[in-house]
């Protein structure tokens, strides 16, 4: 069972790189063009745009399917040990808690802007803010576990 799940996971991850590079080289050689007033993609564009998300939102289910997975494989067999799966979950949903609570939905004022695509009240610039606040925090723990582990690495 293991070698079949590591033949097909690894011709799925071949096979999304080679759709990746494609792209990229679509992009970059400028077969993939933009619209006469160089603000609109074409479907070009478009389409890697979709591909990218295609590919995040699937990274993201696989990350929390996978951890979910372990905490049930590990809760069957060894419960104590099991609730050491769910500290990364519960620390993302903190994280997240934690950002959207310090995001804001507040109307960017632009002062050369007259339009009404201000994302007023839609709820837009409150994840926006959300998913750079927890940009920020993510990559802040990153840093200090890298401290952290290098000062510990030291002292043994």
């Amino acid at each position: 069972m293991k070698d079949n799940l590591a033949k097909i996971s690894g011709i799925l991850r071949l096979v999304l790189v080679a759709v990746g590079l494609l792209f990229a080289v679509l992009f970059y050689a400028d077969w993939v063009s933009v619209s006469e007033d160089n603000l609109l993609p074409e479907a070009g564009v478009s389409n890697f745009m979709k591909y990218n998300y295609v590919l995040l939102i699937g990274a993201a289910f696989l990350a929390v399917f996978f951890a979910l997975y372990g905490f049930v494989l590990k809760f069957m067999h060894a419960p104590k040990k099991a609730m050491y799966s769910l500290i990364p979950i519960l620390l993302l949903v903190a994280v997240v808690v934690i950002a959207y609570a310090s995001a804001s939905d507040a109307k960017i004022d632009i002062p050369s802007y007259e339009g009404t695509d201000n994302f007023d009240g839609s709820g837009t610039l409150k994840w926006t803010d959300t998913g750079l606040y927890a940009t920020y925090i993510a990559m802040a723990g990153a840093v200090l576990a890298i401290v952290f582990a290098e000062v510990r690495s030291f002292f043994k």
